[in-house]
């Protein structure tokens, strides 16, 4: 079974661990991004024992395999954001590193 999910920039930059999907039988599966990876839009988990049930087999049920798609903000999304905030993070995020170096 194939189900394609969308996930948003922060959560394929930090990670993510929710429900993503409803299953046929109406149960929520909980799906997790990869430990210290950046999730890339395509990417492909496989959930194994979570797909259809198997022909002649109801107990035994095949892999799900989840698509991600990366939701990526849009052209104007630069001109919704505060620039002064901008500037502040990028300056502190610099004085960060230099205290760490030292």
């Amino acid at each position: 079974m194939l189900a394609t999910v969308s996930i948003t920039l922060s959560e394929a930059l930090l990670g993510f661990d929710r429900i993503l999907i409803n299953h046929l039988d109406g149960r929520g599966v909980r799906v997790a991004s990869p430990k210290s990876k950046v999730t890339t839009s395509g990417m492909v988990i496989i959930l194994r024992n979570e797909g259809m049930p198997t022909y002649k087999n109801p107990d035994m049920r095949g892999n799900l395999y989840v698509v991600l798609n990366v939701e990526m903000p849009s052209e104007d999304w630069m001109n919704s954001v505060d620039h002064k905030v901008v500037f502040f993070a990028q300056y502190f995020a610099i004085l960060l590193v230099s205290n760490a170096r030292l």
